[in-house]
């Protein structure tokens, strides 16, 4: 739609070129005149509508619909731990899901907080999250709360789903990493940070952690 907005876009302007000589050489007719009006009122239609439907795509991502259609996508369920790292190191987070009876949970504590005027976002910063402060490897410190995750993936025990919550944003995978290890000293780990179309709470960053025993199999 884009593209074909642009060429209509470059059209129009030939045609302006054009319609500006014929003016200039008074060789404009009542018929010439009612054509131009005819197009530029398609034109206007035409970006109004794909205006339209472009705003609908914006509106589509920002909400939990994106969440909803990934939703659709099979979900692998008790998932192993061998599992779990290669859909991790894959970047295939869309395959992983609660269990219907989790979900099920989840979606009525989602209402329950709808019904009491209380957002996810405020529910999460005012009650639930309790933060301390980390160090990262440059000195800088970091504000972070770690917390079982309570409506977890569908993954095998003794497979422990936590989400490790942060006040500011942070990709680097050793840092992050280094920050569990401090947490979660005697586990063996793996995360992600979840595709934005896929997380439920955009507002404050965090990473979806999955912890074992070492000697676990």
């Amino acid at each position: 739609c884009i593209v074909r907005t642009l060429h209509t876009l470059i059209d129009s302007r030939r045609r302006q070129a054009r319609w500006s000589t014929m003016i200039e050489a008074n060789k404009i007719t009542p018929h010439d005149t009612l054509l131009v009006l005819k197009y530029s009122a398609s034109l206007l239609v035409f970006s109004l509508v794909t205006s339209f439907f472009l705003q609908q795509i914006i509106e589509f991502q920002r909400s939990d619909l994106a969440t909803d259609a990934f939703s659709r996508i099979s979900k692998r369920v008790d998932v192993t731990w061998p599992e779990l790292c290669d859909i991790i190191d894959a970047g295939d987070y869309q395959i992983l899901g609660r269990s219907a009876e989790i979900q099920k949970k989840y979606r009525s504590w989602q209402a329950d907080l709808q019904a009491s005027n209380i957002t996810l976002d405020s529910y999460l910063r005012k009650e639930f999250l309790t933060w301390k402060t980390a160090q990262l490897s440059n000195g800088s410190l970091i504000d972070i709360s770690l917390r079982l995750n309570t409506f977890p993936y569908d993954v095998v025990q003794p497979i422990q789903h936590y989400v490790l919550w942060l006040k500011e944003a942070i990709y680097n995978r050793t840092e992050i990493e280094s920050l569990l290890r401090k947490e979660l000293p005697k586990k063996e780990l793996t995360f992600f940070v979840n595709y934005p179309n896929l997380q439920t709470v955009k507002s404050i960053f965090h990473v979806q952690v999955f912890a074992r025993d070492w000697m676990s199999s």
